[in-house]
């Protein structure tokens, strides 16, 4: 290996850079169930956290899209009552003329022949 000192030289400092294991298993490992607890409870707190911020954002849409609707909603009817308020308009409009009609003819004498 490139930058190893050799086994001869090498002194009590040195120890832990390097290794030679020629025939190397490895066994069965036990984790503590301590450092397991501990790794699964990160874990946990990690996915919570994640879930909650889902959450959020799913809020966030909510009120957007809410916002969106009832705006969609309030202009639709505005647009809706603008017409009707134009053809109830236009409706009393042609009524009166109508009754202005009907009671001018009735109150003009009929010409005489």
């Amino acid at each position: 290996m490139e930058g190893c000192k050799p086994y001869s030289t090498c002194v009590e400092s040195d120890w832990g850079l390097f290794a030679e294991v020629r025939y190397f298993q490895l066994g069965g490992l036990d984790i503590p169930d301590e450092l397991n607890q501990r790794f699964l409870k990160a874990l946990v707190l990690q996915e919570e956290n994640e879930t909650e911020k889902l959450k959020q954002e799913s809020q966030v849409i909510r009120k957007e899209t809410q916002a969106q609707v009832s705006q969609s909603f309030v202009s639709s009817v505005s647009l809706d009552i603008a017409s009707w308020v134009q053809a109830a308009s236009a409706w009393v409009v042609k009524n009166r003329r109508e009754c202005v009609n009907r009671s001018t003819k009735e109150i003009t004498p009929l010409p005489k022949r």
